[in-house]
């Protein structure tokens, strides 16, 4: 029979390290280390490089829209209320969230941009 100490370890251990990891988590058995402000800042720096380029791809399905050829309006009409909301909560935070509101702003309106474009008839 195990005790309860050994259940936990065998618990955590089957989370990936990049969840263990995590700034806010308490310590959990057998982490190392917390991720340093640099790394945190580069992490930061990347997800809003990625989450961007993500709602630039939008362009290409708005030219597409814009010939005649409209594409689906249901995902981008999604992602431009998800991203208002992620906007909202980004800079409605006591300490703002500049990131994460930077991050999804593009989304905001390239989203309604798509949405709009794939509904009329051009």
């Amino acid at each position: 029979m195990t005790n309860k100490s050994e259940q936990t370890q065998k618990d955590w251990s089957i989370i990936p390290p990049f969840v263990r990891l995590r700034r806010d988590t308490p310590d959990l058995p057998g982490k190392k280390e917390n991720m340093t402000e640099k790394q945190m800042k580069i992490l930061s720096v990347v997800a809003t490089i990625t989450a961007v380029g993500m709602y630039v791809s939008y362009i290409p399905q708005i030219q597409n829209n814009l010939n005649g050829q409209p594409g689906s309006w249901l995902q981008p009409l999604v992602a431009a209320v998800n991203c208002t909301l992620w906007v909202a909560y980004g800079l409605l935070k006591k300490q703002r969230d500049w990131p994460v509101a930077l991050a999804n702003a593009p989304g905001i309106f390239l989203g309604l941009i798509t949405f709009i474009t794939s509904i009329m008839t051009f």
